[in-house]
């Protein structure tokens, strides 16, 4: 959990390509995979938070 500021930076100061870059350099470990796994379940989360209201199931 507590990685998840670092992420959050890095994603706030990288454009796309470099990012790109930095990952598919960058050694995949299991830590390295729950900390992207927790990134991106807590911006799904964020995502449904601020939508539900204006999602529609029928």
């Amino acid at each position: 959990m507590n990685e998840l500021p670092r992420f959050q930076n890095q994603f706030q100061k990288t454009s796309r390509h470099s990012l790109v870059s930095n990952l598919l350099c960058c050694p995949i470990t299991l830590e390295t995979i729950t900390d992207i796994r927790q990134l991106c379940y807590k911006a799904f989360n964020e995502l449904m938070r601020r939508n539900l209201p204006q999602i529609s199931f029928f």
